[in-house]
This record gives structure tokens, sequence and C-alpha cells, in this order.
């Protein structure tokens, strides 16, 4: 959430709602404040005890003109309990790249060596997607929250608020983006996998990675998530570490028992608030499930066109109008407004964004996104950049050269109007001539069978070409 400009600090509140026809009169504790224009004109302000005022527009004789306006005290600002969620979100999503990481061994039986290669591979692409799903899942809530405040009361003209909204917004498409991309190329490599000779039983101890790659088995906790906790899991969800009440990666779920998960501190601080009737319906549950270990498909159903999503459209729906003018925008800026509005932000919102400054941490958390939607460069590969095959790859780096990348837009959504290059191939230029000359590797053993040393370089070459991290 501190990536989105301006964005950092608690939630405004707005004025609290008064009943229709309630107003201040004078009385013990009420104090009175008059103002005179030029013309005669002016106002007459009555203030109780508690902050309440009612405005009364004078004419240049001292008369009341018009019906008195009364404005509810202004309500304390709250924490802002959402980031929260995104803050959780993002800490299990790293651990789970991690795990992935961990899961990506070379194979060790020869029978079945080819196959469980490119299970491998496809079990990358399934975790890579687990982990989107869960960032997917966990931004759109972190997205409904903010409605949930627009709802409750916060201040709308407040910028801070709706950068918040747009760019949790725009994540929880990004990552459903990326989960859809990589569950397709799981897919597919699971397919030519599958057609391959083998055993095909897919045993857990001699055949894990196939094991381990199907939709079934996936979540056993015995052969492929020894790290995370062994609760039940619905078929076709999946199993996830827990987030605890401070948005700590908890694996084991420790704090189902304690009753001390993130969804649990969330809704007793919200509650007072009125949350229990504006967010309850659409987020309690996906929130529960996230927080204790288990991501529900349903739940990205409904964050994708369900009743979650509805209830993020009835928030721009009803406040679209209260987003706060941006102002003059220059040639930049407009063209990042229409990037912006192509991937679904209301104009009125995209020029907001597209004139707001980028806060402190601004240029590491935006690389993140760099390679994909948010056109421009990335020290990793992205499933969006086509030059360079479509799967992410863990590591990074500046290439052979070494150079430092361009420091990123003091705008973190400029990059959306940022026209691209002359499309050139990215990465490192080698002399391949100089290189094999170099590197070359000559097997001296006589003894050593030709095709056992073929078969151990296509396994190698293998690897690479699949991008299996090993």
């Amino acid at each position: 959430v501190g990536m989105m400009g301006g964005a950092s600090g608690g939630i405004k509140m707005g004025k609290e709602s008064v009943p229709e026809g309630t107003h201040v009169v004078k009385g013990k504790g009420v104090t009175e404040t008059k103002v005179t224009n030029p013309d005669g004109t002016g106002t007459k302000t009555l203030t109780d005890a508690d902050g309440m005022k009612t405005t009364q527009e004078l004419d240049a004789q001292g008369n009341p003109t018009g019906d008195p306006k009364t404005e509810g005290k202004k309500q304390e600002d709250r924490t802002d309990y959402c980031k929260f969620i995104a803050i959780g979100v993002e800490a299990v999503a790293m651990f789970q790249t991690q795990l992935t990481k961990q899961n990506a061994e070379i194979p060790a039986g020869k029978d079945t060596a080819q196959k469980e290669i490119l299970y491998k591979a496809a079990r990358t692409h399934q975790d890579r997607a687990k982990s989107h799903k869960f960032q997917y899942g966990g931004w759109g809530l972190t997205w409904a929250c903010y409605s949930g405040m627009m709802m409750t009361g916060a201040d709308l003209s407040s910028p801070s608020l709706w950068m918040k909204w747009g760019g949790a917004f725009l994540l929880t498409k990004f990552f459903q983006e990326q989960a859809d991309l990589n569950d397709g190329y799981y897919r597919k490599v699971k397919g030519i996998a599958d057609k391959l000779p083998g055993k095909g039983d897919c045993n857990p101890v001699t055949e894990k990675e196939c094991y381990c790659a199907q939709e079934e088995t996936r979540n056993d906790p015995t052969y492929c998530l020894p790290q995370l906790h062994n609760n039940k899991v619905k078929l076709g969800n999946y199993r996830v570490a827990c987030i605890d009440a401070n948005s700590k990666v908890d694996p084991k779920c420790t704090c189902i028992n304690a009753d001390a998960c993130l969804d649990n501190k969330i809704m007793n601080k919200l509650k007072p608030f009125g949350f229990g009737t504006a967010f309850n319906s659409a987020a309690v549950r996906p929130l529960s499930n996230i927080s204790r270990g288990q991501l529900d498909s349903s739940d990205l159903a409904s964050t994708r066109n369900g009743s979650l999503a509805a209830f993020n459209k009835r928030a721009i729906d009803k406040f679209g109008d209260k987003i706060p003018a941006s102002g003059a925008l220059n040639q930049k800026q407009q063209d990042t407004v229409r990037e912006l509005t192509k991937s679904g932000v209301t104009p009125k919102l995209a020029a907001l964004m597209a004139k707001q400054k980028g806060g402190a941490g601004v240029n590491s958390n935006f690389a993140r996104f760099r390679g994909g939607r948010f056109n421009g460069r990335s020290g990793s590969r992205s499933s969006f950049n086509k030059n360079r095959g479509k799967v992410l790859n863990f590591s990074g780096g500046r290439g052979v050269k070494g150079k430092r990348r361009k420091k990123a837009a003091a705008n973190p959504f400029a990059r959306f109007g940022k026209k691209k290059a002359n499309s050139k191939r990215r990465g490192k230029v080698i002399n391949y001539q100089d290189r094999a000359l170099s590197s070359a590797q000559i097997n001296k053993d006589k003894s050593r069978p030709i095709f056992e040393i073929i078969s151990r370089r296509y396994q190698v070459s293998g690897f690479k070409r699949l991008e299996v991290n090993r």
C-alpha cells in the first residue's frame, strides 16, 4: 500500500451524519460565530459542546435566508487496518516463493527422469499460479476493505483514500492476470508430461513431482507441503500458510487455536465502525479463509465477478463523483490516464493517480511490476515479457555489463503511459564461439558410454529450456 504515491498514514474520516431537521440552538455550552462579507451578507454558526454545527446564511440586514445547514462533529481518523491484509498477503506470497524454490529438486529416478523434469516444470507453474491467486484474492480483500471504509464514514475528499483504493484495484487485476497465465502454462506442460511413457502411478516416493502436480494430491502435507499445517483442505482449494494478528507468516497455523489470526484482529477493530453491515457478507469469509491457511476457489470467483466484485462496484458507483479533482495534466500525465483507463480505472481516478508523486520506497516496490502491463524493465522475467519466454524466473541481476537501471518514475503509475522502445531482445549478448571454446567440457574417460554423456547433456540443457529452478 505504501507504493501508492501519497497514500501513507491512516484513514481520514469525515463528519458524522446528522438526522434531517436536526439543528443546534442557543443554549448552555453553545458558541456563536458570525462572518460578515464586504457586501453586508454573512453567516452565523452555532456549535455545541460535541462539535455539531448549524450554519445560517444572513442577508445584508442580518436576517436569515434559506434553510440552516447542520454538520455532525468531525470523527477521529482511523488506523488503516486494511493495509495489514496486504502486508500479510505479501508475506505469505514471499514464503510461497521460497517453498517453490525448495521443492524444485532434480529427480533421482532414472526410469522416469524426463517425465519428472516436465512435471517439475508444471509444478513450478502451479506453485506460481497458487502464489498469484493468493495475492489476487488478498489484494481483492484489501480493495474491498477500502470500499468498506468509504461506506462507513471515511473522508471522500481525501486523495490518500482514493489512491489506496485505486492501487489495490490495479494490483488485484495484475495478480489475476499472472495467475491465469501460470495456470495455463501449468496445464500445457502437465499435458505433455501426462503423454510421455513411464510408470504412470505417480508414486509419492519415487515420482514425487508427478504426484504433487496432480489436482487431487497437490495439497498432501506429507509429501508435497511438509512445511505447512495438516488441517483439512477441501478439494479444489489450496493449502497455504496462515497469517497471524501481526500480519506475519504462520506456516503451522498455531494462530487458529490461540484465536490470534489476522481476521480476528481486523474484524474486532472494524466492527465498531459498522463493518459488520458494510463488509460482512462480501469479505468476512474470504478474509477468514486466507488468514486460516486455506485459499478457497469460490472466494477467488467472488473477487472476479461475484459478491466481492459487486461490493467494490457499488462503492465506485456511489462515491465516484466525490473523487477529488486532479487539476491540469501535462502530456505525460494524460498518456498515463489513457493507459490506466484501459485497465479499468475510472477517468477521474486515473487523473488523480497520474498526478500523484511517489512516496518513500516507491522505486523498489514498483520495480516488481515493470515487466508486464506496467511497461518498463525488470530484473526478473515476467509472464508478460514475450521476448524472453513465458515463465517467471526467480533470479535477477544487471546483465553481463553490470549497468544500473534508470531510476523509477516519480509517479508510480507513470509507466502506464510510457511507450515501449524499439523492439530489441533484452538480456545478455554473448559471443557464442568464444563462450564455447572457453567453457567446453571435454570428457576424456573412454570407458564412459557416449550415450550416457549425451543423455546427461540433454538433461542439463533441458532444465534451462524449461526454466526449472534447481
